[in-house]
């Protein structure tokens, strides 16, 4: 009889790691495959074997006499192959196979740039923290943007499971020429676009983007838990990194275009299944908050309301506080930035949560991420916006005051009475209230109180300039200790003391920032502030007035010169940002502060920076 034929075992080439191992079919179900699962054992993930061939090494005794051919210069910014086993195969999104290095960046970049791409890219935790070094081409200005966390960890195949692999294996001959013979050193080493991407924005994006970043920032834990299980946040991800890159490699723009509109895809037709809201969530605002990368002119308010929807969702599903609170904040740091931009009604009426009661915060906290510890100034600001962007609209279109214009004259300087007052009586939240543990040594609390404040004084301003009665009603000569205890007034100030009045507290706003040192990673929430004031840093010059004794005209010689370095400081504050940040948007931000003090200096009487964003449409993100 003769013997039963041999069983012949299923293997999977894409199956997880410990199915290759075994040999044994796997059904690639993501994030775990069934046989893990059932087995109740973690599955240790999909990933791709890369292996150099051996087979055109030159042995000893065999090397050719020529001298060494050096390889092309993208070889520098190249990883190791080992580094291609990216945990990214994680993510649902189809494999994306980059085009060859020169093509996809164009014309040869100059050697100093290429070292944007660390050639060893780090994939545990602790060689991360032990061999990431500052990126060179965004070291300006002498700020370092050396990274300040471990990045998010990948972890290496194990043995077992490489070699189960030599179906998958990679050969690459073709880098080399044919008619030449490499030297007996390590081969080339192949780039993993998508891994680098990835790699650049756990080491790079998030420190820049974030006020705050830390250990427990919850933007940082939400990515690094669901980005290898969630399409659109991976999408975003390498939007974002590719983004910020295109600076020194052009082409990269149409694939953080791309990148972009698969995380908009897969946002617009994804399930609504609560373990993904958060994640959802988080890419929504991510992909709103950027969209002025791409269009610097866009607010993507649409973004926004569907951000808001999806947090309704959450907070009604009762979800984990600590996540909810973050968003939360999120909403209101991105709505202060827009509602003296846009209508109210484009954000769906959104409202701010109502601040927590002070005798129920005992809880030490991080600080959030985008608004640090100024909370619930922010939520102040946002009222703020709101009632002056209706007010400047209404006024605008308002060419003869009829009765209702008086009366809604009258109701907006009401509600701007009760703002003024909520700003004076506003107490800076303690900062034993926050820990910083772990957390950015470029951020301390001491920084993120001193932007506390500035908020604070950027509303006040903001109130006085529109609504001069305000002013009218505590005025007296400028005097920094009694800013925020205001007495009645010791008389009605004309207009050039007016002036001088919002000079000096302009002037005394940019001096909180001045305390800032410039690589603080509280720099992204200056450029709003920086704004707001420019408006009121006028140069007079006291000789070109009508004859005023000499003490008056050293004194204003000596304010114009205060002005003019505190436009030189706003400047410089505004060029690091945009350094920092290369993006257009950042070009926006200084042009419109240009085309202010040009108004300023062309003797333009009642200048005012919202009124400059509107007639140019100069809007944008400024943060």
């Amino acid at each position: 009889m003769p013997p039963a034929p041999r069983r012949l075992h299923c293997k999977s080439r894409n199956g997880c790691l410990r199915c290759k191992a075994s040999r044994t079919k796997c059904d690639e179900r993501r994030p775990a495959c069934a046989k893990c699962e059932d087995r109740g054992i973690p599955c240790p993930g999909y990933a791709l074997n890369v292996r150099w061939s051996q087979k055109h090494q030159v042995r000893p005794g065999n090397a050719v006499n020529s001298a060494p051919v050096a390889l092309p210069s993208p070889s520098s910014v190249l990883t190791d192959t080992q580094s291609a086993g990216l945990d990214a195969q994680q993510v649902d999104p189809p494999a994306w196979n980059p085009p060859p290095m020169q093509q996809l960046f164009g014309s040869p970049v100059d050697e100093s740039d290429m070292s944007l791409w660390d050639a060893s890219l780090p994939w545990s935790v602790e060689s991360s923290m032990e061999r990431e070094r500052p990126l060179q081409p965004f070291n300006v200005f002498g700020l370092s943007t050396e990274p300040r966390y471990a990045q998010v960890g990948v972890s290496e195949p194990s043995e077992a499971a490489t070699s189960a692999w030599s179906q998958d294996e990679l050969v690459i001959n073709d880098l080399v020429p044919q008619n030449q013979q490499p030297t007996a050193s390590p081969g080339p080493q192949l780039c993993h676009l998508p891994t680098a991407l990835t790699e650049y924005f756990f080491r790079n994006i998030i420190s820049l983007y974030c006020t705050w970043d830390g250990k427990a920032n919850t933007m940082r834990t939400i990515i690094e838990t669901k980005w290898q299980s969630s399409g659109v946040l991976h999408h975003t991800m390498q939007s974002m990194a590719a983004a910020c890159l295109s600076e020194y490699f052009p082409r990269l723009l149409a694939l953080a275009r791309s990148e972009r509109k698969q995380a908009n895809d897969s946002l617009r037709n994804g399930t609504s299944r609560a373990a993904e809201k958060q994640s959802d969530l988080l890419a929504c605002t991510l992909l709103g908050h950027t969209s002025s990368w791409f269009d610097p002119r866009d607010l993507a308010t649409s973004y926004f309301r569907d951000s808001h929807t999806l947090l309704r969702s959450i907070s009604d599903a009762d979800d984990e506080a600590e996540g909810v609170s973050f968003f939360a904040g999120t909403l209101d740091y991105w709505a202060m930035l827009l509602v003296y931009l846009t209508d109210s009604e484009q954000l769906d009426g959104y409202k701010p949560a109502p601040s927590v009661e002070s005798s129920s915060l005992v809880r030490v906290a991080n600080p959030h991420p985008y608004a640090g510890i100024s909370g619930d100034v922010i939520k102040i600001l946002i009222e703020t916006g709101k009632l002056i962007f209706q007010h400047r609209k209404h006024m605008s279109g308002t060419k003869f005051m009829a009765e209702k214009d008086l009366e809604t004259f009258k109701a907006a300087l009401q509600r701007a009475r009760q703002l003024e007052r909520l700003l004076l009586t506003y107490e800076s939240p303690n900062l034993s209230r926050f820990t910083t543990d772990g957390g950015d040594s470029q951020a301390p609390l001491q920084h993120l109180a001193l932007i506390d404040e500035a908020y604070r004084c950027t509303g006040l301003i903001q109130l006085y300039r529109v609504f001069p009665d305000l002013l009218n009603e505590r005025y007296a000569p400028w005097s920094k200790e009694v800013l925020l205890r205001p007495m009645p007034a010791v008389k009605t100030p004309t207009s050039a003391e007016r002036q001088t009045w919002l000079t000096q507290f302009a002037l005394h706003i940019l001096g909180l920032l001045e305390r800032i040192p410039f690589e603080s990673s509280t720099l992204s929430a200056q450029p709003f502030i920086a704004v707001a004031v420019s408006s009121e840093l006028r140069i007079v010059d006291p000789y070109a007035l009508e004859p005023a004794p000499a003490s008056d005209a050293t004194q204003g010689l000596g304010t114009a010169f205060d002005v003019a370095h505190a436009r030189k400081f706003l400047r410089s504050r505004l060029s690091g940002y945009k350094h920092i940040i290369p993006l257009s948007k950042s070009k926006i931000i200084i042009e419109l502060v240009s085309r202010v003090w040009s108004a300023l200096d062309s003797g333009q009487q009642e200048v005012y920076w919202l009124d400059i964003a509107l007639e140019h449409k100069l809007g944008t993100m400024m943060g």
